[in-house]
Order: C-alpha cells, then structure tokens, then sequence
C-alpha cells in the first residue's frame, strides 16, 4: 500500500464540521495555533491586539491567561462594557476542557492568549499543551507569547502553525 486514501472527504454532511474560514487581512486561518517570540516590548501584546482589530466578528470569545493580567492594552480590553472577554485566573488556568464560553455548535472559534508562562515548564507541558494538540477539537484558536522559543514545549512548537519572531536580539535567538 503506497498511498493512504482520504476518507474525510467522503463522509456524509452530517459528520463534517464547517470551515472556520480565513482572516483575510491578515492571511491567516480564522482556527489556528501560534508562538509569538520576542522580547519584552517587543510588540507581542500589539500583534494580538492587531490579530483581534483585523479580525471582528471571527471569535466567539476571548479568554486571556496572563502571568501579569494588569497591562496596558489588558486594561484597556478590561473597560470594554461588552462580554467578549474573560480573564482567568493567572494561578490557576483554565484545562483545555473548561476554558470554552459558548457552544462548539455555534461554529465560531474562541481565541485564548496565554501570556509570560515561558518559565513555568510544568504548566506548559500540563495545562498548555492541550490547548496545541487538542485544542481544534474545541475550535480554540491559541496564541502563546513567549520570551524564548526553547523555553517554549517542544510539542506547542510542534504544534504551531504560525511563528511570529518579533524583534531577536542574536542570530543566536533565532
């Protein structure tokens, strides 16, 4: 056997999910994976805030899990009256279960941030790492912000379909 056959593409309507669709302005998947690196004040909060100004109406909610939760553009998303947001609790993050707002049947992704956990490895590896490998199954869009992409899980690396490298300091970094 050379080729294994494709069975998704023959299954009944009925078994398929809905495209999540594209981000055109920025040339992303409206359902993804990412590792923003760079270091502090290099822009990682900025490209989030870009992702969701380029992005309206494309996440259900938004879930952020931030080590420091009382930063500028964190508190300016904080004043918003709306309830797109959610801050949970730097201490104890929310499971990959339990982190999802509204129904997996509404079709539309939730995008979680987790923010400054490069240091805690047993965190990355426990609770984080599902938001990579089994996070699409609960149409949750992730993106990591981290300092270093070695103090980040290999298998969140693994897992990432987009890298964004702000601002290295040494080829070394890269």
């Amino acid at each position: 056997m050379s080729a294994i056959p494709g069975f998704g593409g023959s299954l009944p309507k009925k078994y398929k999910s809905a495209a999540m669709g594209d981000i055109p302005a920025l040339d992303i998947k409206t359902l993804f994976r990412m590792v923003v690196l760079g270091p502090s004040f290099s822009g990682k909060n900025n490209l989030c805030m870009l992702i969701l100004k380029h992005s309206p109406h494309a996440f259900a909610h938004l879930t952020i899990i931030a080590r420091n939760p009382h930063q500028e553009l964190y508190e300016y998303l904080r004043d918003k009256p709306y309830g797109f947001h959610t801050f949970a609790n730097p201490d104890t993050p929310p499971s990959v279960d339990q982190v999802r707002h509204t129904p997996i049947s509404s079709n539309k992704p939730e995008l979680v941030i987790i923010d400054d956990y490069n240091n805690d490895k047993l965190l990355q590896k426990n609770v984080f790492l599902h938001y990579y490998t089994r996070g699409r199954h609960f149409k949750l869009s992730t993106i990591f912000l981290s300092h270093s992409y070695f103090a980040t899980d290999k298998m969140i690396r693994l897992n990432s379909e987009y890298v964004a490298i702000l601002k290295a300091n040494s080829k070394r970094d890269i």
